[in-house]
């Protein structure tokens, strides 16, 4: 059970964000919590948005309204993104009512709800839609600079999701429809290629992020873990509403 409503994962940071750039304090380190730390690679996980440089601007007691109001707005932005996304794809407006709610939905989905105080995903989430129709452009027009500019904004926010978008990425390729196996082939060059460059452009945030987290408690174990942990029936028969919250044998 979720019992602060307070996004407190980027707030410390963020105040110490503000701290040094209006002290002009080294951003390579922090003495914050026990011998401090490498504040440069919890800057790019934590705090990389655009929209955090704005603290700048804003007294330090009033660092909290500040970093609520960013949320807000990047709820606005997911709602409008996938909104103008769906319209894109659809190529009508005819069915605008659903559209309209069906992004609304997206914007106000139970991620947001459940990990709103995790500020430094919401970027990604945010911008995904924007990465969508890049692919789109992509793979029907070989307009790769929507996509590959989307895609390393999203990679400068936060790795981690990045890391999740990409699977979905390539997931939806091999889902996608294409016109021929040599139009496959061609589009996984364009696809692949896309990518790269994305990645690549952003790759000192992510070397850096990588450092950064190897030199904690979590580069104990494995960075990313594909262990799969449950049955994937019960996963399945979570996604439906009217779904029980009862596992699967167990007694009634």
């Amino acid at each position: 059970v979720q019992t602060c409503a307070l996004p407190i994962s980027s707030y410390p940071f963020l105040c110490l964000l503000h701290d040094k750039m209006h002290s002009g304090d080294s951003w390579f380190y922090f003495w914050n919590g026990g011998l401090g730390g490498n504040f440069l690679s919890s800057y790019f996980f934590y705090l990389s948005s655009p929209l955090n440089l704005l603290v700048y601007f804003v007294d330090k007691d009033s660092i909290l309204s500040f970093l609520t109001f960013t949320i807000i707005i990047r709820l606005a932005f997911s709602s409008g993104a996938f909104s103008f996304y769906l319209y894109k794809r659809e190529g009508e407006r005819k069915n605008s009512t659903v559209i309209i709610a069906v992004s609304l939905a997206y914007g106000l989905s139970s991620f947001m709800l459940a990990y709103f105080h995790e500020t430094m995903w919401l970027d990604c989430f945010a911008v995904f839609p924007i990465i969508m129709y890049g692919y789109d452009r992509l793979i029907r027009m070989h307009k790769p600079a929507v996509y590959i500019i989307s895609l390393t904004f999203a990679a400068y926010c936060n790795f981690y999701i990045v890391y999740i978008i990409g699977l979905f990425l390539v997931i939806w390729f091999l889902l996608d429809r294409h016109c021929s196996f040599k139009g496959f082939l061609k589009d996984m060059l364009w696809f692949g290629a896309s990518s790269l460059l994305a990645v690549g452009m952003s790759a000192i945030t992510l070397i850096v992020s990588y450092i950064g987290v190897s030199a904690t408690h979590v580069g104990e174990e494995d960075f990313v873990s594909h262990e799969w942990y449950g049955s994937i029936f019960e996963v399945l028969r979570y996604q439906f509403a009217a779904s029980s919250l009862q596992p699967i044998g167990s007694s009634l």
